[in-house]
């Protein structure tokens, strides 16, 4: 062929695409990572006082009077956090019974009269959505 050309071996190309749908077919273990990834993030949150939003919470009354982080007098919040993962999908949350008090807000104690704030603790930020693009990407492109 005279000029330019241009060629590529399609069994190559099969061959990677094929490792690429292998990688995905057993989405379990990036799956996981992602859950650990974003239950890190989660937890920072906690540190940071802040929602994934990036919005600073409401100090809470005892944080105010102690000078101590909101949400973290006993820890048992922030370290209920946790993940589920199956073969396709992956729930960040806690179990904690007031876990939604918080993170919605809420009226509670005797005769709902005290009204909590939200607190958003659980959700995606950017940096959660570049390091689970990040964790897709690997685990599609490894061995490749």
């Amino acid at each position: 062929m005279a000029g330019a050309t241009f060629s590529m071996d399609i069994d190559s190309l099969a061959k990677t695409i094929g490792q690429m749908i292998r990688n995905v077919g057993n989405p379990g273990p990036m799956l996981e990572e992602i859950g650990e990834a974003l239950v890190s993030s989660t937890k920072q949150r906690f540190n940071r006082e802040t929602g994934p939003d990036g919005k600073e919470w409401e100090p809470s009354q005892r944080a105010a009077e102690t000078g101590d982080k909101t949400l973290t007098d006993y820890a048992t919040l922030k370290n209920s956090i946790n993940y589920e993962a199956t073969k396709t999908m992956v729930a960040v949350g806690s179990n904690v019974v007031y876990a939604h008090a918080h993170q919605a807000g809420s009226d509670v104690g005797r005769g709902l009269a005290v009204k909590l704030p939200e607190r958003p603790f659980l959700g995606f930020d950017d940096d959660d959505l570049e390091e689970v693009g990040e964790i897709i990407k690997d685990h599609v492109t490894a061995g490749l």
